[in-house]
């Protein structure tokens, strides 16, 4: 899935693509980076990976986050491989590091990170929404 072919578009126009939604939780105003001005997380199970998107209240998507990445082995290493994978090509080492999270904090007007399942682990969790202007 090439996330910035997702990211900036309606909801009606992406959720047939992603399937039943099982779960929408409300957010309230400052509780969401993506989101600030808040709006909704929904839920899906998307190709083996759980799947949240983050929808403004505009209901267009600001943001992905890709849960379930163990089952490929990932560690901190494969971090290009990761985002290519998604349609982007990282380019520059990440300005956030510690040790379970690697992150971009604004690679092209997208926030990016990565998390291990635990220190020295391998990669569960990948995010990516637009940086608030």
């Amino acid at each position: 899935m090439y996330v910035g072919r997702v990211i900036g578009k309606p909801r009606p126009a992406v959720e047939p693509f992603f399937g039943e939604c099982d779960e929408v939780n409300v957010i309230n105003v400052g509780s969401l980076e993506s989101i600030p001005e808040g709006g909704e997380v929904r839920w899906y199970h998307y190709e083996g990976y759980l799947l949240s998107v983050d929808y403004g209240l505009n209901d267009v998507v600001q943001g992905m986050r890709f849960e379930n990445f163990e089952k490929h082995q990932y560690t901190f290493s494969d971090y290009f491989e990761i985002f290519h994978r998604l349609g982007i090509s990282v380019g520059t080492m990440p300005d956030i590091t510690s040790p379970i999270k690697m992150g971009w904090s604004n690679y092209q007007g997208y926030y990016l990170s990565i998390a291990l399942n635990k220190v020295k682990g391998v990669i569960n969790i990948i995010r990516v929404h637009r940086v608030a202007q």
